[in-house]
């Protein structure tokens, strides 16, 4: 009987001992490197992701994620699921937004504004049919100014209280070239439209969930949701309300193990503006009109993980 108390109290001393060798977020966010977490998404596809070197920048240092497979420019990259350099502190994980991810997000947009033209020259056509010699060329222009850094996690945040995670601001210039109309003096021949966008993305703690994926049963995990808010300015088009699409993201921290599943559901961020216009909902493209503004979902759950520490070793 005594032999039993003195092993309780010895087990509870010990992971006393790890709980405050710890930092508060390294128990949901281990950083150890060598720790992986392998993911499963909805297309069975899978994402190893490992805590690699740590890296200096600027002067400042950061730990690093690896992926497996390779990242590339062509994937459809999302800050909160594929960001490589981070850093973290006894109360925040803060990701350092790298140039691939402008890259990336100026891809995505440019597939929405490749399908924007298709639409706006299919819509010219019933007015101009090509036999009428007057043609119509949509063309665009892209800046991006991304804030650099994305405030995960903030522990001392309390439950339903929001934080800002980061913003990025979109200039889209549009300029429609248009050919083989008759000469109408000071009339403009290439009209041009520009719409910001300017995203703030925020987050809120909506408390403790089980979740249960491949790699088993995870108690109490918190709950985060992030979610994106779209400012919309234009300077000649004239709707009432222009609405792009948002990105709603919900990421489940698990104790001592970290990301156990990820839920994201992204509408096209330009595309959506033009949703309820005739130019969508009577396109002649081969293309579904849900299609071209429904959302992407992404879900991942963790199939396998490791965890190297100092504190614990755990597969």
């Amino acid at each position: 009987m005594i032999k039993s108390i003195l092993i309780s109290i010895s087990c509870i001393m010990l992971n006393t001992s790890i709980l405050f060798s710890m930092s508060p977020v390294e128990t949901i966010f281990p950083v150890d490197i060598g720790s992986y977490w392998t993911y499963t998404d909805q297309d069975r596809n899978e994402l190893i992701r490992t805590v690699s070197e740590d890296k200096e920048i600027d002067d400042k240092k950061y730990k690093s994620f690896e992926y497996q497979p390779e990242l590339s420019d062509d994937l459809d990259l999302q800050p909160l699921l594929h960001t490589t350099l981070f850093s973290i502190d006894n109360t925040k994980v803060v990701y350092k937004l790298s140039n691939e991810l402008e890259i990336a997000i100026k891809n995505r947009i440019k597939k929405e504004l490749d399908i924007y033209s298709q639409l706006a020259e299919s819509s010219f056509q019933e007015i101009y049919p090509p036999d009428s010699g007057i043609t119509l060329d949509v063309k665009f222009e892209i800046d991006i100014k991304p804030e650099k850094e994305l405030l995960l996690f903030d522990i001392l945040v309390p439950v339903r209280k929001e934080w800002v995670v980061n913003t990025t601001e979109i200039k889209i210039k549009i300029i429609q070239d248009i050919q083989g109309l008759p000469d109408f003096g000071n009339e403009i021949d290439n009209p041009e439209s520009v719409i910001t966008l300017k995203i703030t993305q925020t987050a809120i703690k909506l408390g403790h969930e089980n979740v249960v994926t491949t790699a088993g049963e995870f108690d109490r995990c918190i709950k985060i949701e992030y979610k994106t808010k779209t400012e919309v300015k234009s300077d000649n088009i004239l709707t009432p309300e222009l609405k792009a699409g948002e990105t709603v993201t919900t990421i489940w921290f698990a104790a001592h193990v970290g990301i156990v599943k990820i839920h994201q559901e992204t509408y096209k961020t330009f595309l959506n503006i033009f949703a309820e216009s005739e130019m969508i909902k009577k396109t002649k493209l081969d293309i579904d009109t849900n299609e071209i503004i429904s959302p992407t979902v992404t879900t991942l759950e963790l199939k396998k993980y490791k965890i190297e520490s100092a504190h614990m070793e755990q597969e």
